[in-house]
C-alpha cells in the first residue's frame, strides 16, 4: 500500500478544505456515534446516535455534492470509486430498502423508524452516504485510509475501557441495574458500556478488534502499543459482555487471522521471541486472576455452561424457524424496515410465546433471515452477495499484495468482517454496528483497490503521459468556447446541487434537534408519573407530541405516562386503606380518558398497533368501559394470538359480560402461553375454577379426548398446549394427540410438524402405530 501513496493520492499534493472537512466529518460519524449516549432523554442511547448520524450525514451530502461537481479531475476519481462492484451492490441494497419501505404498512413510521431502534429508511440513507465518503476519499489517500482505521480502533478502545470500568462497579454514567439480569443461578452482569445491550457491544467490538491487531503489527513504537492495547481491551471487554455469538465470532475472526497470515510470513520476530510470549502469558494470568475474583464472573461462567446446556439459543432456532414461515408471503418486497414485529405475530409459534412472555420480537436475530424477510428475497440475496464480493476481493488483495504491511492490514479488515458475520448469524444490526457494517464493506473495498493500484502504479503514469501528450495547445485553443459553455452549465449543476444539499442538511439538523427535545420531554413525562405529579405529565406529554411524530410512537408513549400515572395513584390509595374507585380520584380518571385518546391517536401510523390495542383495552379495562374492553381486546387477539396479556384482557371482557365460561377459557389459555400470569389467575378464581398444575399429564390428554368427541377442537387444542407446557415440551403423546386435533381442523402442516416431534421423541412407539404412513397420507392431502 505504501508504495502507491504518491500516485494514488491524486490531488494530495494540492490540500482541499471542502475534501478536509468531508473526511473529518465521515471519521466524526464514526467516532461519535457509537460513543455517544445521554439519559436526559427517553431512550438512552438510539435517540443521541440518531440525531448525531443524521446531522453528519445530512452536512456530508453539501459537501460531497461540492467535491464532486467542483472538479473534473474529482469527478472521474469519484465516478470510478462508485462504479465499483461493492458500491452498485450496496446502492441495490438500499434500492430495495426504498422498495420495501413504500410497499410497508406505514411507509411514513418505517422512513424514520420506530423511536426504540431507529432504523428505518432514513438511516439506512445515512449509512449509504458515509459509505460513499469512505469510499470515495480513501480510495485515493493511503493517510485518509489509515486514519478512518486508526479513528475506529480507537473508538473501540474507549467503548471498551468503559465496558471494564461496568464489570468492576465503576460505572459514572448508570446504575448497574441496566445491565445486570437475574437468571436461575442469580444475578448476572452483562456490560453494555455505551451500545445499550450486550450483544450489540459485543457484535460491535468484533469490528475494532482484528483491525487493532492488524494496526499494531504495521506500525512501530507508541502506535504499536497503543493498537495491541485495543486488542487486549476489546477481547476481554467482549468475554464481559457474555455474548455467546461474539465469542464464536472472535474465535473464527482469530483462526482467520492465523491462517491468513501463514505463520511467520506475517508476524514478525520481534512479535514471535520468547520474552515478548512470556510477558504476555504473565499478563493474561494476571488479568485472569483479576477477572475471577470480581464477581461479575458468574456471568462467564454461567454463559459458558449454556453453550451445552441451552439447546435452542435463548430461544433463537424456534424464533428462526418461525420466521423463516413467513418468506413466502413477504418473498416480493418484504415486510419493511422495522415491520416484522407486526408482520411476524400471525406466524409466532405458542412454543415461542412461552419462551418469553409479553415479548414481541423486534427482529429473527438472524441478519439474513432479517434482510430476506425485512426487504424480500432481493434484499436477502443482495446483504449476502455484498458480504460475498467484499470477502472475496480481500482474499484476492491479501493473496496479491506485494507488501508486509499491506497484507496484515488487508487480513485484519477480512478477519473483522467474517468474525462478524459469524455473529450476524445470531443477532441483528443496530445504528452503530450497522454503521460499522457499511464501513467494512466500504474499507474493504478501498483495501483490495490500494493492492491493485500498487500493481498498476507504472502502468497508470504511462497512461497518463500518453494521454497528455495527445492534446496540444492549438487542441484547447480550438474548444474555447466549447469548454466555456460547459464550464456555465456546470456551475449551475454545482449551485442546484449544493443549495438541494444545504436545505437537506438543515432538514436534517432541525429534525435532530426535534427528536432529542420530544425524546427528553417524554422521558420527563414518565419521571412525572412515577412521581404522581398530574400536572408536570401533562406538561412534558403535549410537548413530546407537539414535535413531528411520523410513527405515533410519542403519543403512544405519552399515553403509557397517563396510564402509569393512574395505576400509581391506585396504588398510593390502596397503601392508604382508602377505595381506589375512579369518583374518589378525578385526576386518575382524566388521567386515563387521556391515555386513551393518545393510544387512539398512536395508531394512524404505527408498525406496532397490537401494542396500543393492548394497553387501550386495559385503560379501558380500568375505567370499566366494557364495551371498549371487549372491541379492543378482541382486536389485540386478532393481532397476536399468543400473546397472554391479550387473552387476560379477553377473559376480562367476557367476565364483564357475565360470560363465565368464555372467560375461563381465555384465562386458561393465558395461563399456558404464561404459566406466571398473575392477572389470569385472578381470573380463574373469579370464575370458582382455579387453575390445577398438579394434574396429570395422562387426565389433561383423557379430557381432550372427550372434546375432541364433542367437536370442541379449539378448545382441545388449548388442552393440549397447557399439557405440553406442564411437561415442559417432553409428552411424546400430547403431540400425537395435537396432531389428531390439527388433522380435524384441516391444519394438515401443523398436524406433520406434532407428528415429526413424536416420531423423534418415541420412534420405536411411533412406527409400530403407522405415525410414518400417516405423515405420508397427511402431505399428500397437503399437496393437494
Amino acid at each position: 500500500m505504501r508504495s502507491s501513496k504518491a500516485t494514488a493520492t491524486g490531488n494530495s499534493n494540492h490540500p482541499n478544505p471542502f475534501v478536509d472537512a468531508t473526511h473529518w466529518l465521515t471519521i466524526a460519524s464514526l467516532v461519535l456515534v457509537p460513543l455517544v449516549f445521554s439519559t436526559a432523554v427517553f431512550n438512552i442511547f438510539s435517540a443521541p446516535k440518531f440525531a448525531v448520524l443524521l446531522t453528519v450525514a445530512s452536512a456530508l451530502v453539501p459537501l460531497l455534492a461540492w467535491i464532486l461537481f467542483n472538479s473534473s479531475e474529482r469527478c472521474e476519481e469519484f465516478r470510478r470509486a462508485l462504479m465499483a462492484k461493492p458500491v452498485l451492490l450496496v446502492s441495490l441494497y438500499v434500492f430495495v430498502i426504498l422498495v420495501a419501505t413504500i410497499a410497508g404498512i406505514s411507509p411514513r413510521a418505517m422512513f424514520v423508524g420506530s423511536i426504540s431502534n431507529r432504523m428505518g429508511l432514513l438511516t439506512y440513507i445515512c449509512f449509504f452516504v458515509i459509505f460513499v465518503s469512505l469510499v470515495a476519499l480513501t480510495s485515493t489517500s493511503e493517510k485518509r485510509f489509515r486514519q478512518v482505521l486508526w479513528a475506529m480502533s480507537l473508538t473501540g478502545l474507549a467503548v471498551s475501557t468503559y465496558a471494564f470500568l461496568q464489570f468492576f462497579g465503576r460505572d459514572p454514567f448508570l446504575t448497574s441495574d441496566i445491565y445486570t439480569f437475574e437468571s436461575s443461578s442469580g444475578l448476572l452482569l452483562r456490560v453494555q458500556s455505551t451500545l445499550g445491550h450486550s450483544n450489540y457491544l459485543g457484535n460491535f467490538l468484533l469490528y475494532v478488534t482484528p483491525l487493532a491487531v492488524g494496526l499494531a503489527l504495521a506500525s512501530g513504537g507508541h502506535a504499536r502499543r497503543a493498537g495491541l492495547a485495543t486488542a487486549a481491551l476489546s477481547s476481554v471487554a467482549i468475554l464481559f459482555s457474555g455474548t455467546r455469538g461474539a465469542w464464536l465470532g472472535l474465535a473464527t475472526a482469530l483462526v482467520v487471522f492465523l491462517w491468513m497470515s501463514k505463520a511467520g510470513k506475517i508476524l514478525g520476530p520481534e512479535i514471535r521471541n520468547w520474552r515478548w510470549v512470556a510477558v504476555t502469558a504473565m499478563a493474561l494470568v494476571v488479568l485472569f486472576a483479576i477477572v475471577m475474583l470480581n464477581p461479575g464472573s458468574r456471568t462467564i461462567v454461567q454463559r459458558a455452561k449454556s453453550f451445552v446446556q441451552d439447546t435452542t439459543g435463548s430461544g433463537r432456532t424456534i424464533l428462526w424457524r418461525d420466521s423463516m414461515k413467513m418468506i413466502p408471503a413477504v418473498a416480493l418486497a418484504g415486510c419493511g424496515p422495522e415491520g416484522f414485529r407486526s408482520a411476524f405475530l400471525p406466524y409466532k409459534s405458542i412454543q415461542l410465546s412461552r419462551e418469553a412472555p409479553g415479548i414481541n420480537n423486534e427482529s429473527p436475530h438472524n441478519s439474513i433471515i432479517d434482510a430476506t424477510v425485512s426487504f424480500g428475497l432481493g434484499g436477502g440475496i443482495l446483504y449476502v452477495a455484498i458480504i460475498a464480493s467484499s470477502i472475496l476481493m480481500l482474499i484476492r488483495a491479501g493473496r496479491t499484495a506485494a507488501d508486509r504491511e499491506s497484507r496484515v492490514i488487508i487480513i485484519a479488515v477480512l478477519s473483522s468482517l467474517v468474525g462478524v458475520v459469524v455473529h450476524s448469524i445470531f443477532i441483528f444490526d443496530q445504528i452503530s454496528t450497522g454503521l460499522y457494517f457499511f464501513a467494512i464493506v466500504g474499507l474493504a473495498y478501498t483495501a483490495s483497490k490500494r493492492v491493485e493500484l500498487s500493481s498498476t502504479e507504472n502502468e497508470s503514469a504511462a497512461s497518463v503521459q500518453s494521454e497528455k501528450s495527445r492534446y496540444s495547445p492549438k487542441d484547447k485553443t480550438g474548444d474555447e468556447e466549447l469548454e466555456e459553455k460547459r464550464r456555465s452549465t456546470y456551475r449551475i449543476a454545482l449551485m442546484a446541487v449544493v443549495v438541494t444539499g444545504v436545505a437537506l442538511f438543515l432538514i436534517g439538523a432541525w429534525f435532530s434537534i426535534n427528536t432529542l427535545q420530544a425524546e427528553h420531554e417524554i422521558g420527563n413525562a414518565i419521571r412525572s408519573a412515577d412521581a404522581g405529579r398530574f400536572s408536570d405529565v401533562l406538561d412534558f406529554g403535549n410537548r413530546a407530541i407537539s414535535h413531528p411524530d411520523p410513527t405515533g410512537d410519542y403519543h403512544f408513549s405519552y399515553a403509557r405516562a397517563l396510564a402509569l400515572y393512574g395505576d400509581s395513584v391506585a396504588s398510593s390509595d390502596v397503601a392508604s386503606k382508602v377505595n381506589p374507585t375512579l369518583s374518589q380520584n378525578p385526576a386518575r380518571r382524566d388521567a386515563y380518558n387521556m391515555a386513551l385518546a393518545q393510544a387512539e391517536s398512536s395508531l394512524a401510523h404505527t408498525v406496532t398497533p397490537n401494542s396500543s390495542y393492548v394497553l387501550m383495552a386495559y385503560v379501558a379495562l380500568r375505567l370499566k368501559l366494557d364495551d371498549h374492553l371487549f372491541d379492543y381486546s378482541k382486536q389485540s387477539v386478532l393481532l397476536d394470538p399468543n400473546l397472554a396479556n391479550a387473552h387476560w384482557l379477553m377473559a376480562e371482557a367476557y367476565l364483564a359480560r357475565n360470560d363465565s365460561a368464555s372467560a375461563r377459557e381465555e384465562a386458561r389459555l393465558a395461563m399456558l402461553l404464561n404459566p406466571y400470569s398473575y392477572e389470569a389467575r385472578s381470573v380463574l378464581k373469579r370464575t370458582h375454577e382455579g387453575f390445577d398444575p398438579s394434574g396429570t399429564l395422562e387426565a389433561l390428554i383423557s379430557n381432550t379426548k372427550a372434546l375432541v368427541a364433542k367437536g370442541r377442537l379449539p378448545v382441545a387444542e388449548r388442552r393440549l398446549q397447557q399439557a405440553l407446557r406442564k411437561s415442559g415440551g417432553k409428552c411424546a403423546e400430547c403431540h400425537k394427540a395435537l396432531a389428531t386435533v390439527f388433522e380435524a381442523q384441516g391444519k394438515n402442516q401443523e398436524a406433520i410438524a406434532e407428528l415429526e416431534v413424536y416420531l423423534s421423541e418415541s420412534p420405536e412407539r411411533a412406527r409400530q402405530d403407522g405415525t410414518p404412513a400417516w405423515i405420508d397420507r397427511l402431505r399428500v392431502a397437503k399437496s393437494k
